[in-house]
């Protein structure tokens, strides 16, 4: 997968990048995953457009040994904060302490997107979920007033240092099946991914700036055999970190009635029939209706085992699209305009 950067200039030592588009690694199709480096130490980290924080496991993290753990010590650039942080998302707890260092986003040919001044957290402590998940932290890409730790989220912090050229960033993500660490997809930043995504962008408004939140007007979906259609209006977010789809339970258990998926009560994922036909779900967005191929739906984890790629939930906002729908439309965030626009992928 090809790597598009554009230099600019440098400024203090650090690369200008107008835009920089970095590879994502693909981990059997539920995780996307990318490598940085902060200190002069390397990381590989989820790419997660449903959070804003940045956060690694510390050297003083004991129950981190199977992830990379940052040394304050061997960092030119490190500036202690101390401030304490705890935060809970679907993999678990981590929790830890503050500090400002220089993040690297790395393109090819050696060349990089420097962000000085990020402020990051040190999880000293992460939940036993988090140290099987194999990568080391999350970086955030949704807006300031998600932080938890009141802090500007590293590629909006680009953004305001003037090393993008827009306030904006592409996503493309691939269907590489049960294959792990491959290439998966590219997030562009500060620009558009015109190599494998359209420049005709349909853009809506985000009807909150917190997550990439925007409105749904209806659902369709057909079965192997029935279809139903509802009408909303709900909620949902664009989430690059959430492996499958969410929806309100009543509905997701109506579709995974028609496509014979049954539930596993024991880790509350739909089993499906690997060679299950069924056809589009459909949202209607705006005026444009949009679809998801039943293959994004069905995700291979094992010889003739498979997933049906949603998950029932009653909370706000009452969807939530993962990866299944950024596999099926590259998503352009425009954190300037506060808008989300989708384009057919033409790669």
């Amino acid at each position: 997968m090809k790597l598009i950067i554009r230099i600019l200039g440098t400024l203090s030592g650090f690369y200008k990048s107008g835009v920089i588009s970095e590879d994502a690694i693909d981990v059997l199709d539920v995780e996307y995953l990318a490598h940085i480096s902060i200190g002069r130490q390397r990381f590989i980290v989820s790419l997660d457009t449903g959070s804003s924080d940045f956060w690694i496991p510390d050297i003083s993290c004991s129950v981190c040994s199977k992830q990379h753990r940052y040394n304050s010590n061997r960092s030119l650039h490190y500036v202690e904060n101390g401030q304490k942080w705890a935060i809970q998302n679907g993999l678990g707890n981590a929790q830890g302490f503050l500090g400002n260092d220089t993040l690297y986003i790395f393109g090819e040919n050696s060349t990089r997107l420097d962000i000085p001044k990020t402020i990051f957290g040190q999880a000293n402590f992460i939940d036993p979920h988090f140290q099987e998940a194999g990568f080391d932290g999350m970086l955030g890409l949704a807006f300031p007033s998600l932080s938890q730790f009141l802090a500007l989220p590293p590629i909006y912090n680009a953004f305001q240092q003037g090393l993008l050229d827009e306030p904006i960033f592409t996503v493309y993500l691939q269907k590489r099946g049960n294959l792990n660490h491959v290439p998966g997809g590219v997030f562009t930043y500060g620009g558009l991914d015109t190599e494998h995504c359209s420049t005709e962008i349909d853009y809506h408004p985000l009807s909150r700036s917190t997550y990439y939140q925007f409105t749904i007007d209806s659902v369709s979906f057909w079965g192997e055999t029935t279809g139903i259609g509802i009408s909303g209006p709900w909620e949902t977010i664009s989430d690059t970190g959430t492996s499958f789809m969410y929806g309100p339970r009543e509905i997701v258990k109506q579709f995974a009635e028609m496509v014979g998926a049954t539930l596993n009560e024991e880790n509350g994922i739909y089993d499906i029939n690997c060679n299950a036909t069924f056809g589009d779900l459909q949202f209607l967005i705006g005026d444009k209706w949009y679809s998801i191929k039943s293959e994004q739906l069905i995700i291979e984890h094992g010889k003739n085992q498979c997933w049906f790629a949603f998950f029932g939930k009653d909370d706000y906002p009452q969807w939530n699209f993962g990866d299944p729908w950024i596999r099926s439309y590259c998503n352009i965030y425009d954190m300037g305009n506060q808008s989300i626009g989708f384009a057919k992928i033409i790669a």
